[in-house]
């Protein structure tokens, strides 16, 4: 919000409004800090990156074995593949 300041005790007034709302924001940081709520926020950080790194770790192994066992079925079908041609040729033949 502007306003128009015109006298000198409106602008005595604006800046003890400014000095007092600056002191609030001061004391309740100081609070905080007291509090131990920044420590808490970074540790709470710290460990919630953890746990993605922990997560995409995790999903990246189970995205190898999921390619290991898909290769490992395309192996079974080219070995059951044979039978298979062989076992229909005794029946046609």
């Amino acid at each position: 919000m502007v306003r128009d300041i015109s006298s000198e005790d409106d602008i005595e007034e604006e800046d003890r409004k400014v000095d007092n709302t600056q002191a609030t924001n001061a004391q309740i940081v100081e609070e905080m800090r007291k509090n131990h709520t920044f420590k808490g926020l970074q540790s709470f950080r710290q460990d919630f990156q953890k746990s993605l790194e922990f997560l995409s770790d995790s999903f990246k192994e189970l995205n190898r074995e999921n390619q290991a066992l898909k290769k490992q079925i395309e192996n079974e079908k080219k070995e059951l593949l044979p039978v298979k041609s062989q076992s229909r040729t005794k029946i046609l033949g």
